[in-house]
C-alpha cells in the first residue's frame, strides 16, 4: 500500500453513504481539484512511481470525484480507467473533464459506493482511493478494495493530513 498524505479536507459525511461538500457546489470543487492536480506534476509523478515495474491494464479510482487520480495511468496505450463515486453528479462532471484532458483514453465513470463495489474479484491492477475513508465504513471499503484488486496489484491510499484527524478527535471528545 502506498500512502500519500493530502492536506485538503474538502468533503464531509452526510447520512450513511452520501458525500457532499462543506461549501460551494460539486462542479466547482471538482474543477478546483483538477486544477490543483494538473498544476502539481509531482502528484502525477508520485502515482506513476508507486507502480513502476507493474503491468497496468486496469485502474480503479474509488471515490473518484472528478477522476483526476486516473490521469497518471490512462494516457498509456490500452489502459482502462474506471472511476466510481456515490455523488449523482459524478458521471457528468468527471466524464466531461476526462474526455477533454485525456482524449482518446479509455475511461468510464460509474455511480456506486465503496462498501459495495460493482466489479468482479481481481478486476484491477491498481486501485486509488483519495480521501474517502473518513466518509465510508472503513472495514467494508477496504474489504471491497482488496476484493477487486488482483493478486500483486497496488493500492494507492491517499489520506487527510494528521491535523484533520486530530480535529475530528477533538470534536468527538467535546460531544
Amino acid at each position: 500500500v502506498a500512502a500519500i498524505e493530502d492536506e485538503r479536507p474538502q468533503l464531509r459525511r452526510v447520512g450513511s453513504r452520501t458525500m457532499r461538500l462543506l461549501t460551494g457546489d460539486y462542479e466547482r470543487y471538482v474543477r478546483n481539484e483538477w486544477t490543483r492536480f494538473l498544476d502539481d506534476p509531482a502528484r502525477m509523478r508520485s502515482s506513476r512511481e508507486a507502480v513502476s515495474g507493474l503491468q497496468v491494464a486496469r485502474v480503479l479510482d474509488v471515490g473518484c470525484g472528478g477522476g483526476q487520480e486516473l490521469l497518471p495511468f490512462v494516457d498509456a496505450p490500452g489502459v482502462l480507467g474506471v472511476g466510481v463515486d456515490s455523488a449523482p453528479e459524478v458521471g457528468l462532471v468527471a466524464s466531461g473533464l476526462l474526455s477533454r484532458v485525456a482524449a482518446g483514453s479509455h475511461v468510464t465513470v460509474v455511480r456506486g459506493i465503496a462498501e459495495q463495489l460493482p466489479f468482479r474479484t481481481g478486476s484491477f491492477d491498481v486501485v486509488t482511493c483519495r480521501l474517502l475513508l473518513p466518509y465510508s465504513n472503513n472495514a467494508d471499503t477496504l474489504t471491497e478494495i482488496g476484493r477487486v484488486l488482483r493478486n500483486g496489484g497496488v493500492l494507492l491510499l491517499k489520506y487527510h493530513a494528521v491535523r484533520y484527524y486530530l480535529r475530528r478527535a477533538a470534536v468527538g471528545m467535546t460531544n
